[in-house]
């Protein structure tokens, strides 16, 4: 598939104004080029979708009487205002071309479905994308998650062995008063 839908669409309108700019009559695509200043491929990648066109070309259009607005967008007439503008309208109106007619024939040489699946597969892909790195970062999160919960567990045993240790050493001296206070009230056997 070539370019986007948009710029599928600007090709094909430079491609309508190709038909009717030599006072209603088609240039080549070459002939056209030539024209514009332009080679043969790069107004070819250009009706395609596949370039953007320069200022330059839409500066020589302006000058020729056409409008880039509707090039560009698809809004508004083909033809400017300015004497050229009107000049070539006159023309191509008084050979009787049915720019209506001319523009479905070439807007129908794209096939909207085919870039319908495009953006269908595009969003999905994206879509994919987005849930891989939610789980990624959700990864990360709960890793980060663990640790801490490690880190909150190894600072707790410390604790409780900290505890346990004082307790036993608490209990061990409890003990040894204990023994000591027996071993003093006892009374010593002397023969």
């Amino acid at each position: 598939m070539v370019g986007d839908l948009e710029s599928r669409l600007i090709g094909k309108r430079l491609k309508l104004i190709r038909n009717i700019v030599n006072e209603g009559g088609k240039l080549s695509v070459e002939q056209f080029a030539f024209v514009l200043q332009e080679s043969g491929d790069k107004m070819r990648n250009y009706e395609l979708g596949r370039a953007a066109l320069p200022n330059r070309v839409l500066q020589t259009l302006h000058l020729r009487g056409f409008n880039i607005t509707f090039l560009v967008t698809g809004e508004g007439d083909v033809f400017n205002n300015s004497n050229a503008g009107i000049k070539i309208k006159k023309i191509v109106n008084s050979k009787g071309i049915n720019l209506t007619e001319l523009w479905e024939s070439i807007y129908s040489e794209i096939n909207v479905d085919e870039f319908k699946k495009a953006e269908v597969l595009k969003l999905q892909k994206e879509a994919d994308k987005a849930a891989k790195d939610t789980a990624k970062e959700n990864a990360k999160i709960n890793q980060k998650e663990e640790k801490k919960q490690v880190k909150i567990a190894k600072v707790a045993a410390g604790n409780m062995l900290k505890s346990a240790a004082k307790a036993t050493k608490s209990k061990d001296t409890k003990t040894k008063e204990s023994k000591a206070k027996v071993s003093k009230a006892k009374p010593s056997k002397t023969k």
